[in-house]
């Protein structure tokens, strides 16, 4: 949702109406935020190797099992030629993250703050190596690769493929 007055007034009736409310502080430059609201679920803040109010992420526990849910609020490519690179750049921070994120909830021995650590120490930010275990090699991609696959499963007869 854009920041301001009315995002404040529809968290503030969330909230009212029992709703958790998830989110990341915004600064002073950001124009949009994404919000999770959550009800009847205990629920925890998912750090993310990513830092913008436009993504979040929470921990739900449901009689299921523990499940992260996250949200994004994407940039839109404004036809210039700064917007595009910008929209991009937040794709590719984007995909990090939640390839960073993966990664740590499949390792077998280290946990979420083992996998962020690395991620954050590396150079760039995001520890490309240290994350492509487990990720889907079709993850994030817009061409057709046949079944789409999330967590090790496919979905039968669904490609990405335009019908």
């Amino acid at each position: 949702m854009k920041v301001g007055e009315a995002a404040d007034l529809i968290i503030r009736d969330l909230e009212s109406s029992g709703f958790t409310i998830t989110r990341r502080p915004e600064g002073p430059d950001d124009r949009y935020l994404t919000v999770i609201a959550t009800k009847g679920y205990r629920t925890h803040p998912v750090r993310l190797a990513m830092d913008s109010p436009r993504f979040v992420g929470t921990r739900l526990t449901t009689h299921f099992g523990d499940f992260d849910v996250l949200g994004l609020y994407a940039l839109t490519n404004g036809m210039t030629r700064e917007s595009s690179r910008n929209r991009r750049a937040f794709q590719d921070q984007v995909f990090d993250a939640v390839q960073t994120r993966l990664a740590a909830t499949r390792s077998d021995g280290a946990g979420l703050s083992d996998a962020l650590g690395k991620a954050e120490q590396s150079a760039g930010g995001i520890a490309h190596d240290d994350v492509s275990a487990g990720v889907p090699a079709n993850f994030g991609r817009t061409e057709p690769s046949g079944p789409l696959s999330v967590g090790g499963g496919s979905v039968a007869g669904e490609t990405d493929q335009p019908e």
